[in-house]
């Protein structure tokens, strides 16, 4: 049986870990602000404990007003039954401050003694919700430190839903931009400082792995970059309200990740470590308390753990947790402060599509949902005045959402995206241009013919992906993002290109394939298996079934093959197009295609090679290399083929499915994605070019 620490508070009981005060049969939970203030009380028990310094040890040097104060220590009084003109707890010190004047004395728990936990719940994301704030990492006692951490999902509770539906995009208000940077490489994670004198961003060049962080003053153009220790790579820097200092993540495979802080000064710059985080974190968003004194950022607690806001000490290291998302997908991963420092605005993934803008009130540790976005954001900005958010929209512009009333307003219209709006306290907006990777399809007539050379044949401004050949090689259905969302498109044997459908909101469509009589194309949207006929543009999707991968088509035009998890296991299910059916075919599978007699080849997630099954019997048929990706392997001619990294290269491989020949050759391209090949029947086929692409930053004018 466990122990923890707490302590009697005369006849009450006070659990830190689990936010409450007992006493006989009663019992009563405390907010987390709530419960905080009286650890403060009871560690300077019979002591003053000003109003400065219960901001100080509490709110970190927060911008609190006296209401806020006063409303906690009325619920105080209130939960212990004190009259304050005859106080038995807490004792009023008219200008000064509160004096706890009980007997108090630590003691310890039993794990079960009390109540479990709360559990907490996940709200509809299309609901009003308000979540008390995570828990701390420390107390204010020494025998307290730690206990709070412990029982965080006890101090959540969502308040009734209320409505919060989906805002249109009513407005456009086009600003202007002005170019800032114009480097040969990736400038992003741009950050403005509070005068606007300078601009610090995140810079590397094309194809180089580290990234460092440069210094420009805006009025010369002049360069400066925060020196790197040893092959650590440095972003995501953030001013500090005098603009003396910077705030940033260093992170290395080898050694580990740190939150670093430079100052700047007449004399150079000098660097600190100010806090370890996880050794895998390589992403962060990071914001200077109002005093200065402590830092919010985003951590995770491992690869596969959600991420989480923190609220870091910089006078003692210490950090309190103040998010903790139950959901399914990254967490908590981006933040803004508010200009007047009480709130921050915070992106949540919520899903894998999703994300959730959400605003945290400093002063009183509560959350709200403010709006969901179906699709990833990268960043948050506040607007000037404090009562508009901007991020980007789906088609890959500036959206301004106004907050009180709410309405949504578009802010550029450019030709490339524009995305990572970040504004300093003044107002002054930065983002970057311009998107991190480029991606173009191209075509192979022989690829095993040393004088064949791959031709480009789809390309554009934007990122051209997922193509699939039809059997004859004569057209092609892709995904381009050229005419703002991602959408459908034909490529058709004249070369002329047509969109083809005409989705409304952003979408992830992958693992496209034609059926045997090309009349159909099968692919996923956003996990959920879709059939598009070329010709109309028409998009069904099949009943009642999400989170699948590698969608493929079985033995006929009326079967499709995915991959769908079920108890946390993937199996290949067969879906049958007539009647929407499904029925398990494969009880250990990630991805499988049907061969022409019939033979089912497929690929497990957790072992290695391609396996077949062949008249009820399963057999390893390559074991060199497992294709993580559907669409990385296909059945034609008679032959597997898939694509394979060599050393210095990617590589395709050829083998023959009856007597095991193997043929393979590098592809003579760089950048080949690892993802993408579409093999026609007599042996064509096409292939995805993927590579880092040029950005830079600019200020958008209001």
């Amino acid at each position: 049986m466990g122990r923890r620490s707490g302590y009697l508070l005369e006849d009450w009981l006070v659990d830190p870990q689990m936010s409450t005060l007992s006493r006989e049969e009663a019992q009563v939970r405390l907010e987390l602000r709530v419960m905080q203030v009286l650890l403060c009380l009871i560690h300077h028990a019979n002591t003053l404990v000003s109003r400065e310094m219960l901001i100080q040890e509490v709110w970190h040097g927060g911008i609190i007003t006296d209401n806020a104060i006063n409303r906690i220590i009325g619920l105080l009084r209130q939960h212990l039954q004190d009259n304050p003109r005859e106080p038995r707890f807490i004792k009023t010190v008219p200008k000064q401050g509160y004096v706890l004047i009980a007997k108090v004395r630590e003691t310890t728990l039993d794990d079960d003694s009390q109540d479990e936990p709360l559990p907490a719940t996940l709200a509809d994301a299309e609901t009003e919700q308000k979540i008390a704030a995570g828990g701390s990492k420390w107390g204010y006692l020494g025998g307290a430190f730690g206990v709070l951490a412990a029982g965080i999902a006890s101090w959540l509770y969502l308040a009734p839903a209320q409505e919060n539906p989906q805002l249109e995009l009513t407005d456009v208000a086009i600003r202007r931009l002005t170019p800032l940077t114009s480097l040969n490489g990736q400038e992003v994670d741009p950050s403005l400082s509070p005068d606007g004198s300078m601009l610090a961003f995140s810079y590397r060049e094309l194809n180089a792995d580290k990234w460092h962080i440069e210094l420009m003053a805006l009025g010369d153009r002049v360069i400066k970059t925060i020196p790197v220790v040893d092959d650590y790579s440095l972003r995501y820097p953030a001013w500090r309200h005098d603009g003396k200092a910077l705030a940033y993540l260093a992170f290395s495979e080898t050694q580990g990740c740190r939150i670093m802080v430079t100052e700047l000064t007449e004399e150079g710059m000098r660097s600190r470590i100010v806090s370890q985080c996880h050794q895998t974190t390589q992403s962060t968003s990071i914001a200077w308390s109002p005093s200065n004194r402590s830092l919010f950022y985003v951590d995770a607690e491992g690869v596969e753990g959600f991420k989480r806001v923190f609220l870091l000490s910089l006078s003692d290291g210490r950090r309190q947790q103040l998010s903790q998302p139950h959901v399914v997908g990254r967490g908590d991963y981006a933040l803004a402060l508010s200009p007047d420092g009480h709130s921050l605005a915070v992106l949540r993934s919520i899903n894998w599509f999703d994300t959730q803008i959400l605003l945290f009130d400093i002063e009183s540790g509560d959350w709200q949902n403010l709006q969901r976005v179906g699709y990833p954001l990268r960043s948050i900005a506040w607007d000037k005045g404090g009562n508009a958010l901007v991020y980007r929209g789906e088609e890959g512009q500036l959206h301004r959402l106004q907050l009180k009333p709410r309405k949504l307003t578009r802010l550029t219209s450019v030709l490339q995206e524009i995305n990572s709006p970040s504004a300093n306290s003044a107002g002054r907006m930065a983002a970057v241009v311009g998107e991190l990777f480029e991606e173009e399809i191209w075509f192979w007539s022989s690829p095993f013919d040393e004088a064949s050379k791959p031709q480009c044949f789809v390309a554009s401004s934007r990122r051209d992906t997922a193509g699939t050949l039809r059997h004859d090689g004569k057209e092609l259905i892709f995904v381009s993002n050229r005419s703002g969302l991602p959408q459908l498109w034909r490529r058709d044997e004249q070369g002329t290109e047509k969109q083809l459908s005409r989705l409304s909101t952003f979408s992830h469509i992958d693992e496209l394939s034609y059926s045997a009589d090309d009349k159909l194309v099968a692919g996923s949207l956003n996990q959920q298996v879709f059939v598009l006929n070329p010709e109309n543009g028409e998009l069904k999707f099949f009943p009642q079934l999400g989170n699948v991968r590698n969608v493929s088509w079985g033995r006929s035009s009326n079967e499709l093959l995915a991959a769908v998890s079920v108890d946390g296991r993937w199996q290949i299910n067969s879906l049958l197009l007539d009647s929407g059916e499904q029925q398990p075919l494969l009880t250990d599978g990630f991805s499988a295609k049907y061969a022409a007699d019939g033979t089912l080849y497929f690929t497990r997630l957790y072992k290695k090679g391609i396996w077949r099954l062949k008249q009820g019997v399963e057999e390893l048929f390559y074991e060199q290399y497992t294709p993580h990706f559907g669409s990385s392997w296909q059945l034609a001619s008679e032959a597997l083929w898939l694509l394979r990294p060599n050393d210095n290269a990617m590589g395709i491989l050829k083998i023959d499915l009856h007597t095991g020949k193997r043929e393979g050759r590098d592809i003579p391209m760089e950048k080949v994605s690892p993802r993408l090949l579409s093999v026609t029947d007599d042996g064509q086929i096409s292939l995805a070019l993927l590579g880092p692409a040029n950005t830079d930053i600019v200020e958008v004018i209001n």
